[in-house]
């Protein structure tokens, strides 16, 4: 089963890129390491003709999901959404990411 397409070589032809997975997998490792998620999961689709990804951090058993992270290629722009406690982020880049989680690691996350 196909699950994400990351190759280095080509970022328009992805469905997400390496880099940010990357970055996400290392969050999602510091996040187990302080007991604030345990699963993840992985959604790919489309909408109105744009391939998206969806990876969400589960508290447990995929009942109650913590953090929700977005990426889509629209507009020749990379875009991310980060989704958590109904609060909507939406970034462009991911340095941005970086900083959202390293501000959400700092602050006590809130569950």
């Amino acid at each position: 089963m196909k699950i994400l397409n990351l190759n280095s070589n080509s970022i328009r032809n992805e469905i997400v890129p390496k880099i940010f997975f990357q970055r996400v997998l290392s969050f999602y490792s510091i996040g187990i390491s302080k007991n604030l998620w345990k699963n993840y999961s992985i959604k790919i689709g489309n909408d109105n003709k744009k391939k998206y990804t969806t990876i969400i951090f589960y508290k447990s058993n995929f009942y109650y999901p913590i953090v929700s992270i977005k990426y889509f290629y629209f507009d020749n722009q990379d875009n991310f959404q980060i989704e958590n406690n109904d609060k909507k982020t939406k970034l462009n880049n991911i340095s941005q990411i970086n900083s959202w989680f390293q501000n959400y690691f700092l602050k006590k996350a809130k569950i």
